[in-house]
């Protein structure tokens, strides 16, 4: 049961971490637009807007390998930074 919770804490998810901020219970952007790209209110309108999951799996796999303390690879990169321009 710990190493699932561990899991989850160190996996990326854009959307369950907008929503915590949505609810003000969280309060560091900055991280959170480190680790997604983009801030939590935007993430919130992407998901209503959209029912592509592509997005939140790029987004949540770029927070997964940062949390982790690793280089995302270069495709990784390229798919992420294509989401934000």
């Amino acid at each position: 049961m710990t190493q699932q919770g561990n899991q989850k804490a160190h996996h990326g998810d854009a959307l369950g971490d907008a929503l915590v901020f949505d609810r003000d219970k969280r309060s560091d952007r900055r991280l959170y637009r480190e680790l997604y790209g983009l801030s939590y209110e935007q993430v919130l309108t992407f998901h209503s807007a959209t029912v592509d999951g592509g997005l939140f799996l790029v987004l949540n796999a770029h927070a997964t390998m940062l949390a982790d303390g690793k280089t995302p690879s270069n495709d990784l990169k390229v798919a992420f930074e294509s989401f934000l321009d």
